[in-house]
């Protein structure tokens, strides 16, 4: 029997008013994997919609995100987005990677380039027969989508450089930068945009505290017809030293104010401090937020069961 196709994300976001969802960390190559899963069922049982997993991030050092999606969706029946890199992949590796998960009912994934390994700011060009940016791999998982393979060389032969097979099932999200670490709004809409017009069906921020900013980034999309519906990711942040660690190594923009609280370690404070950030998101739109974590399952479980009870979800 084969196994079941998981339910896109898009179909989620369609049939509730709002979502909560959560992004995970693989271990890091050597630890144990018990621990995730234990974060995992303490936001089954807050009710938690779906969740991510990713690749890492600056060319660190986790496998297993395939196979921790698989585990995910069939033991705990939660739906379940796998974060898919094509750096330094060729063409054919992409789609021998994408069949691989399509076999294992792994519907959902989110596009992305990937970081160097040699840091996340670091400059990458692509070599031939491989994807540069993130929108051209959106793109493949499309032709995937309607049908088109690769032709084998050597053994394959037409006019194109595709053949027809049976369509994957396929729901594809991007990454959104509404806050670009250029400061280059204008490039990080026209990246975005690009990302759409390959079938990107949903987008998840950076982290992300401010409202305006998103805002901005969803009004301007609109306005130029390439809105697809986007989560703000936000991670509950409970001591300086990881905020501090966000600031330098991936420049994420954190409010004064939230870093007063954080500095108090005041949880109260900091948990209506983030429920209340929820609240403007919503307000200006957003159909979900995307809780990023490390260590705070149980701090972010509360949350969700409390803003469920909120909104009435």
């Amino acid at each position: 029997m084969l196994v079941k196709q998981d339910k896109k994300i898009t179909e989620i976001m369609h049939s509730k008013e709002f979502t909560f969802s959560a992004e995970f960390v693989p271990p890091r190559n050597g630890e144990p994997i018990a621990n995730l899963f234990k974060k995992v069922a303490i936001l089954k049982e807050a009710n938690i919609d779906f969740l991510s997993i990713t690749k890492g991030a600056g060319g660190s050092l986790r496998g297993g995100t395939i196979p921790i999606a698989f585990l995910i969706k069939e033991k705990y029946k939660i739906p379940v987005i796998a974060h898919f890199t094509c750096m330094e992949s060729s063409l054919q590796e992409l789609e021998n990677s994408l069949i691989d998960q399509a076999y294992l009912g792994i519907t959902n994934i989110l596009a992305l380039r990937g970081d160097p390994p040699t840091g996340i700011f670091a400059t990458y060009t692509a070599k031939e027969n491989q994807h540069q940016f993130a929108y051209q791999l959106i793109g493949q998982m499309k032709d995937l989508v309607a049908g088109k393979y690769i032709l084998r060389s050597g053994f394959d032969s037409g006019e194109t450089t595709y053949h027809e097979g049976q369509p994957l099932s396929f729901c594809i999200g991007a990454a959104a930068y509404p806050e670009p670490v250029d400061g280059d709004f204008a490039k990080s809409i026209d990246y975005f945009s690009l990302k759409v017009k390959e079938g990107a069906e949903y987008g998840i921020t950076q982290m992300i505290y401010s409202v305006e900013s998103y805002s901005k980034f969803i009004a301007k999309l609109k306005e130029i017809d390439s809105y697809i519906p986007i989560l703000p990711g936000v991670r509950v942040l409970t001591s300086i030293k990881q905020a501090e660690f966000l600031i330098k190594n991936f420049k994420i923009n954190i409010p004064e104010k939230y870093l007063e609280i954080i500095k108090s370690e005041d949880l109260a404070a900091n948990k209506e401090y983030i429920k209340n950030l929820i609240v403007e998101f919503r307000a200006a739109g957003a159909k979900g937020i995307q809780f990023f974590i490390m260590n705070e399952a149980e701090l972010v479980g509360q949350i969700v069961k409390e803003m469920n009870l909120l909104f009435k979800n």
